[in-house]
């Protein structure tokens, strides 16, 4: 029998911080969960809210506590999400302003509920959050680059400055909360 030394101990000490932490984030992420109900449940009842977002908030609602699977799916369909952009990008926007809710109140109350559900699903699973959140920005942003140059138009500076900025704060949000102070925005 070969000699492991330390290394199946390790691994058991590591997965039980893991647990124990995953367990920890779950039990502060509960009051988020709360929250995101009484946001979903209000705006569900908004006859203002189209169909669309309805069916998003239900979705929202129906996986605050679990969603593995929708994320894993999300990471494999991203490309083809990406490729969609580049051959249809007018349907895609199209698609998007179809989900918009026009009363900026209700509009606003439905990002704050999007923003809560991105919370929740990254206590739920941090690793398959972060190569999403990787994922997407490589997939979406390329797509975004190559429709603009097949259609014979780019970005102006004031746009790329925009783009540029919101990529650096996406970056910061990834980065751990003392890495983020000592390189502020």
């Amino acid at each position: 029998m070969a000699n492991l030394g330390f290394w199946p101990l390790l691994v058991a000490i590591a997965i039980t911080l893991g647990v124990a932490l995953q367990r920890q984030l779950n039990k502060a992420a509960q009051p988020l969960r709360l929250e995101l109900a009484d946001k979903g449940e209000h705006l569900l009842a908004q006859a203002d809210v189209p169909v669309i977002a309805k069916r998003q908030i239900r979705y929202m609602l129906d996986t605050a506590f679990h969603s593995r699977f929708v994320l894993l799916i999300a990471i494999v369909v991203m490309p083809v999400i990406a490729v969609y952009i580049i051959i249809a990008p007018k349907r895609f926007i199209g698609s998007i302003k179809n989900n918009e809710i026009q009363n900026s109140e209700l509009r606003a109350l439905h990002h704050d509920l999007m923003e809560l559900h991105d919370k929740i699903t990254m206590v739920n699973h941090p690793l398959l959050w972060l190569i999403l959140q990787i994922d997407m920005l490589i997939f979406i942003a390329t797509a975004v680059l190559i429709a603009g140059a097949l259609r014979g138009y780019l970005p102006n500076r004031a746009i790329q400055d925009s783009i540029m900025k919101f990529i650096e704060s996406q970056r910061m949000k990834m980065q751990p909360p003392w890495r983020r102070d000592a390189h502020p925005a």
